[in-house]
C-alpha cells in the first residue's frame, strides 16, 4: 500500500511540472512578424550549422544557428578555444518549414522566441524537427530565412513575453 503523503507529493509535484511545460509553450505565430512565415516553406537566404541537442525535454533533437559554436576548456593550465559545427550544414536556397513560433521560458536562461519547422536534413536524407531560437526576452534576431535588409536586432513590446 501506498504512503497517502507519497501520493500527495507526486501528485502536486507532477501538477507542477505540467504547469510548467504548459506555461512554456505560449503560441507567438498569430504576431508579426512571425505571422507571415508560420506555415509556409521558406528559403534559407544564408547558410546555418545544424546542431543535435539531447539535452531539451520540450525541444526537437535538431537546432539551426548561423555560427558555429565556441567555446573554452582549461586543459592542463591553458585556456583552449574549442569550435563546433554541428552535425551538419543547410546551405543558402534550402527550403525549411515553419510550423509554429513559441515562447520557450529557461528557468534561469530568459524567455526565447522559438520558431518550430521541419527541414531535410542532408546527412540523413530525411526530414527532421528542428527549432531556431529567434529572439531572447525583447530582442529578436533576424532569421536566416529573412532577407539581409531585416536589422539584425529589432526590440519587441511585451506582447512577446
Amino acid at each position: 500500500m501506498t504512503n497517502p503523503i507519497y501520493r500527495f507529493a507526486f501528485g502536486l509535484l507532477s501538477l507542477m511540472l505540467t504547469g510548467c511545460i504548459a506555461g512554456n509553450n505560449k503560441n507567438l505565430s498569430h504576431l508579426p512578424p512571425f505571422n507571415r512565415y508560420v506555415g509556409h516553406n521558406v528559403v534559407l537566404d544564408r547558410p546555418v550549422f545544424v546542431f543535435y541537442e539531447k539535452d531539451y525535454l520540450t525541444m526537437p533533437n535538431y537546432s539551426i544557428q548561423e555560427a558555429p559554436l565556441r567555446s573554452f576548456t582549461l586543459e592542463d593550465g591553458q585556456l583552449r578555444k574549442h569550435v563546433d559545427f554541428g552535425v551538419d550544414k543547410l546551405p543558402a536556397g534550402q527550403r525549411v518549414f515553419i510550423e509554429s513560433v513559441r515562447l520557450k521560458v529557461g528557468f534561469d536562461t530568459g524567455a526565447f522566441q522559438t520558431a518550430l519547422g521541419k527541414m531535410t536534413l542532408p546527412s540523413k536524407g530525411a526530414e527532421v524537427p528542428f527549432f531556431f531560437r529567434w529572439g531572447v526576452d525583447r530582442t529578436l534576431n533576424r532569421a536566416p530565412w529573412e532577407p539581409s535588409s531585416t536589422p539584425e536586432r529589432r526590440s519587441l513590446s511585451s506582447e512577446y513575453r
